[in-house]
């Protein structure tokens, strides 16, 4: 969502990362016939590194572009859940001062998760998913209507083993300032 913003920028960052993980509280099952567990401090030390990257463009006119990537390394033992690659990328462009629409791009590799119903580690496959976005003022400073339409292709992935996913779905919407 959002707007295109009005001021000309081009901005450039990279973050290098690299944290030594001592203490680490996680949930852990206690009894594995009623699932019951709590949060203990795990005894494993490890380390997590990676490199993030981010882009952002307004310099065109009516049009915004903004752009990031994450490489996550955890060493000594996998990353539950925490893809090595993820991306994310938005396209903006404003048709009038009233009009806004914008295409959205989000992909997230392939990860490791727990598949707590036979009690081994799986790999989930990498997606990527498409959201689209518009929204028109209709009332200056007063009413705007937007609508989103997200996972456009109706992708068909796995976020987290053991829960769904939303398929395509499309919202409509109003905000009205009194």
């Amino acid at each position: 969502g959002g707007e295109a913003p009005t001021k000309d920028m081009f901005r450039v960052s990279a973050l290098y990362f690299n944290r030594a993980e001592k203490d680490f509280i996680d949930f852990v099952i206690i009894d594995f016939d009623t699932f019951e567990g709590q949060y203990r401090n795990v005894e494993e030390d490890f380390t997590v590194q990676g490199v993030e990257v981010e882009l952002e463009v307004t310099s065109i006119k009516n049009l915004s572009l903004t752009a990031n990537y994450t490489f996550t390394e955890r060493k000594d033992q996998p990353a539950l859940r925490i893809p090595k690659h993820k991306a994310n990328a938005t396209v903006g462009y404003s048709f009038s001062k009233h009009t806004f629409a914008s295409l959205a791009f989000q992909y997230v590799g392939k990860r490791e998760d727990v598949d707590f119903s036979i009690f081994e580690n799986v790999i989930l496959d990498a997606y990527s998913l498409f959201d689209l976005y518009l929204s028109h003022e209709m009332l200056k400073g007063r009413m705007k209507v937007f609508g989103s339409l997200n996972n456009i292709f109706n992708e068909d992935y796995t976020e987290i083993t053991g829960f769904t996913t939303r398929g395509r779905n499309f919202r409509v919407g109003f905000s009205l300032a009194l």
